[in-house]
């Protein structure tokens, strides 16, 4: 039953990342501001990783990607709000 919901868990994990990163590339345009460039790219890197948690076949490893990814789409996300924001606020 654990490991079931473990496997759950991670391929939530990874799909979501790897959905997040699809929806940046989708809205990625030349147009935006360059200052948001940068938080494109840690999104895009996030779901590279949670694509990448599917290849890695040890738990351990698999696990560090797994959070590699999170942290990359989540610094990702909330960098580019914040600097949206900002922007806005000009």
């Amino acid at each position: 039953m654990q490991q079931g919901t473990y496997r759950l868990l991670r391929h939530r994990i990874a799909f979501a990342t790897i959905g997040l990163a699809a929806l940046v590339i989708m809205f990625f345009d030349g147009d935006s501001p360059r200052s948001l460039w940068p938080w494109y790219v840690a999104t895009i890197v996030g779901g590279v990783f949670g694509a990448s948690s599917f290849v890695v076949h040890e738990p351990r490893p698999r696990r560090y990607v797994l959070a590699l990814a999170l942290v990359f789409a989540v610094v990702g996300l909330a960098g580019g709000m914040f600097v949206a924001k900002m922007e806005a606020g000009r």
